[in-house]
């Protein structure tokens, strides 16, 4: 951002020091002060940067919902004031470095533990580009600045205003201010704050002022459509102009095939933009209100599968096109967060599904009936399968119902559906039969027909097949459960032919295995994941691991990353070689990349920046821990902690994104700095030569996914040179010194 759109920012905090990140300045400037606290202080730092940018948009979310307010009531003046307010916080959103295409306010509806049923009208979620803002982060930016607490208070103000006006999406699309639809935003403000005028009119909210108001389109079912009354308004069209184009494409899109463009369209206003005539005509709006792609999607470039939009259609019929209950459903029927439910939400899922369940029985087009059910319990069975298994051993599943209790205490218990009922008690007796299959190895335990009729039904094969794959598994194991590496790589096809037997191996063996024979398995698990048709999915298992208790480091943490970084690759020589870490030439790999696994690894960690970062933190917090003499609860190997370490900026190095640079640039002005308590702490611990390696790791990240300013601060290491001769007087340690710094030099 440059300085003077900063000055224009309304933030309650500092933004030009949290949001600008040093561009030039020199290192030893940039670590002057620094204490204790390290690469620590440093990822905080990074993580206020964020915070400030999420301060943008959640003022951006008050912004409109005053323009709902001031409009809806009457005060058109004060709406419109308001949108003047919000062109220019959405002009310096545009400049902000996610370079995101849209703000995306949607509701999410989970019941906030603790804090009464009826919160869950009220929680709603901010989408740009892979940050999520809601009211967890807002709290968790409070534990960083007490000033995020009147965010907080805004935050929660602007979504109970949203509810109120009936508001279950709203996306701005952020144009350039400079260019050529620059003057489509102004318009789309000014028709937004009109038509939340006339609604407030229509609703006897306000009186009538004929001049302010804006003619209201009607779409299917004679219903009012936000999104068609404020196109017209947009491009200067009356009512019977706009009813003239509904009225042609209405029909198109209603008796349209699904597997077609215009079918897989979820509302008739996306289906007007599938018309190249119109498009040429008219301007799409900035601005678009309830607009149901927004809760199966938030992305403009995803083509919508038939079925997507087939079930949203219904859904609206079924729940109601503005209902809350339509918006959750949908929302929690596509999310990808699966992973980090407890009980408690996972009733209240399985509750909505079954609503739905009925609606579609009802409403659904028989001759598309049981595509949708198909659908939906595809969609839900891929849900559960990311669900720990430790959620469904404390569910109470009694016929025809589901009860638990999230973490506050409170209870939960809903009836649902039968379907959903045996779906989710398969998912129960799945987790109890792995639970036998680990004991195995160590016990005298037996598994009964149910459990390998459960582990038919998971994998896809007849109970036969499931006792012949646990017998194979057993083989690899002797009597006192360590692992016979021959026997198991004898036995890779047998287990690459189910791609579920990565996850299994990996969650339910990697903490189970003695310390001598951790590298055996890892390296075996590295030939498994070659014959793997999908590695995608043990990506997201490492990633999702490795992530999933950010304030615990376990010793299977470097294992998963090493794993992760061999994934990357298209091919990697050290498939067939006994490794412990990934070898430092891979960051020459350029073209040998999988830039697919990249993309999808940088995504989940994108997404799951919060806990990225926190773990980050963590890592650092414990290897200083096994650097201190003085330290007096046990900690892990200092050699372990740093090839830890290693393998975390590799990943950076090789992966990018918003938590890798910003984690890369962290650790570049800690390990950056010879005057930083982390080089004092490695002399002491004699582990100078691990540090260095650690640094030559950090600088070859940058070179590879840093920008301009990360060179420009890589070309100010030379004159640290003297300073890291000084910590350790020997021969060779200035030599890997010298070393070291040439990565920084060289081009």
């Amino acid at each position: 951002m440059s300085s003077s759109s900063e000055k224009d920012l309304a933030l309650d905090i500092d933004v030009e020091r949290l949001i600008t990140v040093t561009e030039g300045g020199s290192l030893a400037e940039t670590a002057r002060g620094f204490s204790v606290s390290g690469l620590s202080e440093r990822l905080r730092q990074e993580q206020k940067r964020a915070d400030a940018r999420n301060a943008i948009l959640i003022k951006i979310m008050v912004s409109l919902s005053q323009i709902f307010r001031q409009a809806g009531s009457g005060n058109l003046n004060q709406a419109l004031n308001a949108a003047q307010i919000l062109e220019t916080q959405l002009a310096n959103a545009f400049q902000m470095p996610e370079k995101a295409p849209s703000i995306l306010i949607r509701l999410r509806g989970r019941t906030l533990p603790g804090q009464g049923k009826t919160t869950a009208r009220h929680d709603f979620v901010i989408c740009f580009g892979q940050l999520v803002v809601d009211l967890a982060l807002i709290q968790f930016m409070a534990t960083r600045d007490d000033k995020a607490l009147d965010l907080e208070s805004q935050f929660v103000s602007a979504a109970q205003a949203l509810a109120a006006n009936s508001i279950n999406t709203l996306r701005v699309e952020l144009l350039d201010p400079d260019g050529d639809r620059g003057r489509v935003m102004s318009r789309s403000l000014e028709a937004l704050c009109r038509y939340a005028r006339s609604r407030g009119v229509e609703q006897g909210t306000c009186d009538d002022q004929g001049q302010a108001c804006l003619p209201l389109i009607h779409g299917p079912d004679n219903e009012t459509d936000a999104n068609l009354s404020i196109l017209a308004a947009v491009n200067r069209l009356n009512q019977r102009a706009m009813e003239a184009i509904v009225s042609k494409v209405l029909p198109l899109w209603i008796n349209a095939p699904g597997n077609s463009s215009l079918g897989a369209c979820v509302t008739l206003f996306d289906a007007v933009f599938t018309f190249e005539k119109l498009r040429q005509q008219l301007a799409r709006p900035a601005v678009e209100i309830n607009n149901l792609r927004w809760l199966i999607t938030t992305r403009a470039d995803e083509a919508l599968t038939g079925s997507k939009a087939s079930m949203a259609r219904v859904a609206s019929k079924a729940l109601g096109s503005d209902s809350p209950k339509t918006a959750r459903t949908l929302v929690c029927l596509y999310d990808t967060d699966y992973g980090k439910i407890d009980g408690y939400q996972l009733v209240e899922r399985i509750k909505l599904f079954s609503d739905l369940l009925d609606g579609l029985e009802k409403h659904a087009l028989p001759e598309e009936r049981d595509a949708l059910l198909g659908h939906l319990f595809t969609v839900l069975r891929d849900s559960l399968e990311h669900v720990p298994d430790i959620v469904f051993d404390d569910l109470a599943t009694p016929p025809g119902s589901m009860e638990s209790r999230n973490s506050k205490g409170e209870v939960i218990k809903r009836p649902v559906d039968e379907r959903l009922w045996e779906m989710v008690v398969f998912f129960r007796k799945r987790s109890i039969t792995r639970s036998k299959i680990k004991a195995m190895l160590t016990q005298d335990i037996y598994l009964d027909e149910m459990d390998y009729e459960v582990l038919g039904e998971d994998f896809g094969f007849s109970e036969h097949q499931a006792k012949r794959l646990v017998n194979i598994l057993v083989t690899c194991f002797d009597k006192q459960g360590h692992f016979l590496r021959p026997l198991f790589e004898k036995n890779l096809a047998a287990f690459a032919a189910h791609e579920k037997i990565f996850e299994f191996l990996w969650h339910y063996l990697k903490e189970h295995l003695h310390k001598s024979e951790r590298v055996a398995f890892l390296n075996s698990l590295q030939l498994l994941i070659d014959k793997l048709k999908n590695p995608r999915n043990a990506i997201r298992v490492l990633l999702n691991d490795f992530a999933f208790d950010p304030n615990v480091v376990q010793f299977f943490d470097r294992n998963g990353l090493m794993l992760v970084n061999l994934l990357m690759r298209k091919y990697s020589k050290e498939l067939h070689q006994t490794t412990e870490t990934t070898p430092e030439e891979v960051l020459l790999v350029k073209e040998g990349l999988d830039e697919e696994r990249v993309l999808y690894a940088r995504q989940i960690m994108d997404e799951e920046r919060e806990r990225f970062f926190g773990k980050v933190r963590t890592v650092r917090l414990e290897l200083k821990k096994t650097l201190d003499p003085y330290a007096v609860e046990w900690t892990m190997p200092a050699s372990f902690m740093f090839t830890l370490e290693r393998e975390v900026f590799m990943l950076f190095a090789l992966v990018g994104g918003v938590v890798g640079v910003a984690a890369l640039r962290s650790g570049l002005r800690e390990y950056g700095n010879p005057n930083s308590e982390i080089w004092a702490m490695a002399a002491r611990a004699n582990a100078l030569g691990q540090a260095l390696g650690t640094l030559q790791i950090i600088i070859r990240g940058i070179k590879r996914v840093g920008e301009r300013s990360d060179i420009v601060a890589l070309s100010e290491l030379e004159a640290t040179k003297t300073d890291f001769y000084r910590l350790h007087s020997s021969i060779e340690h200035r030599e890997q010194v010298r070393q070291v710094l040439k990565w920084a030099r060289n081009p």
